[in-house]
């Protein structure tokens, strides 16, 4: 049979000679270097693919939380408990508490009670600094909201746990 390469290459030559546990490496090595953006535009997928899915699964409590309290709203106003404009004050107050709360403030418990005077109560577990200027935004609203009761305690994990009572202002 006659030499392909008529010129010996001492390089190849000796990579022949190795054993075939070398050539096998080589040869991972050479797939992984070409499947490695393949792989890596996978991961990147699958953490955006979670972030959205975070994203759908927040939206969709907050979506479910806005049909709770308009379906609550209609009922008491379809009973003339509640007067458009008061129902449109309670609306803005709502989104405004939801725009204040940051990632950092936990929101356990957000109820409106209609049963007098329209009463909110928050529980709100984060850091005292978040908590404060989360505070600091519902006092500045002191034409619509009045504090009823404001509680903070430490818990053991370091955060701080708060229950706020707020009513709404009487119409004037």
């Amino acid at each position: 049979m006659k030499r392909l390469i008529k010129k010996p290459i001492p390089f190849v030559e000796k990579w022949l000679a190795l054993p075939k546990m070398y050539h096998w490496g080589f040869f991972v090595c050479c797939l992984s270097a070409v499947n490695f953006m393949v792989v890596l535009e996978g991961w990147h997928t699958y953490r955006q693919r979670q972030t959205l899915t975070q994203e759908i699964s927040q939206q969709s409590v907050e979506l479910a939380h806005q049909e709770k309290l308009l379906s609550t709203l209609k009922k008491h106003s379809e009973q003339r408990e509640l007067s458009p404009q008061r129902t449109k004050q309670i609306v803005t107050l709502d989104e405004q508490i939801h725009r204040w709360l940051n990632d950092e403030i936990e929101l356990t418990v957000y109820q409106w009670d209609f049963s007098s005077r329209p009463i909110l109560q928050i529980q709100l577990e984060g850091q005292f600094h978040d908590l404060y200027h989360f505070v600091t935004a519902l006092l500045a609203q002191q034409n619509a909201l009045s504090f009823v009761q404001l509680t903070m305690e430490k818990t053991e994990s370091g955060k701080v746990q708060s229950h706020l009572v707020l009513q709404l202002k009487r119409e004037e």
